[in-house]
């Protein structure tokens, strides 16, 4: 398992240096900053002083070399457009991109998974039907057009939740519920399809011959074999939860770090892209390689392959 473990580990760092080369070289290829920063009428000396206070005036290969020693010392410079540390602002709106995101997540797994078991369980009846349909329209329907049309009926017209920004229960439910849609149908699905490929197995016929419960049969025997291709989609929707919710929080006015990201990508802010970018990228990779230790503990035969 130690082996299993640390070449994972070798391979996220790996992955981590390989996102930074990428983030630093397309940061650089948008476009030079400064005519965004500078005042009509600034002269080139303005221009040049401007420059190299940001350390643009530097071959590009000494300015990566900066840029690899600051990220080491948890230094990525101040925001061009905020004037403060950028770690301290991706910081700052990570809380409320966690909060978005993890609800979402509990909702994707909670109703994913409960709809993906019974759809099986009760294969090709009512229930089957609604659950295959579900699915179909989740994976189908865009996250804003989703969200939009959420804060038209429930906010607008009903007047029952809020339509923007962050406060108590209400106001992250129409949020979370947008954003958990599509993870949730990708749930259900896999997890029906899976689920049926283990129900037929003889393993199960054997379980249930011993006597087993039928609830027994499937939420300990069959859903625990099942879970493997269930836990890396829900691993990478996870991710993309945390990582992805610039649509979401756009649209409903949620202060977390995509829209921090995509404020940055608007100004060029060099220094906030960067950060937020990275630490994004960082909470990706983590939480891969805890989807892929979990294999190790769901299936052990995968710590020795």
């Amino acid at each position: 398992m130690r082996r299993y473990a640390l070449k994972r580990i070798f391979l996220g760092i790996i992955t981590i240096i390989g996102v930074s080369i990428i983030l630093f070289v397309i940061s650089r290829l948008s476009g030079d900053v400064t005519y965004l920063l500078l005042p009509e009428g600034a002269t080139k000396e303005d221009e040049v002083a401007l420059r190299a206070e940001l350390g643009l005036d530097k071959p590009i290969p000494v300015q990566f070399l900066i840029f690899v020693r600051n990220v080491t010392r948890g230094k990525f410079g101040d925001s061009i457009r905020y004037r403060r540390p950028a770690l301290e602002l991706v910081f700052e709106r990570l809380p409320a991109t966690f909060e978005l995101g993890a609800t979402a997540f509990l909702l994707a797994i909670c109703f994913g998974l409960s709809i993906g078991v019974i759809s099986a369980t009760q294969r090709n009846s009512f229930g089957d039907m609604w659950g295959k349909l579900f699915a179909l329209i989740g994976q189908s329907m865009p996250g804003f057009w989703l969200g939009i049309m959420s804060i038209l009926i429930f906010a607008v017209k009903l007047n029952w939740l809020p339509t923007s920004g962050r406060g108590g229960i209400p106001n992250i439910i129409l949020p979370a519920t947008t954003l958990a849609w599509y993870s949730t149908a990708s749930i259900v699905r896999l997890t029906r399809s899976a689920m049926l490929e283990i129900l037929d197995s003889e393993y199960i016929k054997t379980a249930r011959l011993k006597g087993n419960r039928e609830q027994i049969v499937i939420w300990k025997h069959a859903l625990r074999n099942a879970l493997i291709p269930v836990v890396s989609l829900a691993g990478i929707q996870l991710g993309i939860l945390l990582g992805g919710v610039v649509i979401t929080e756009s649209v409903f006015g949620w202060p977390g770090l995509g829209s921090l990201i995509l404020d940055g990508v608007y100004s060029r802010d060099y220094s906030l892209v960067q950060a937020g970018v990275l630490v994004t990228s960082t909470i990706y990779i983590t939480l891969n390689l805890i989807v892929d230790l979990l294999y190790g503990v769901i299936d052990p035969r995968i710590r020795y392959s």
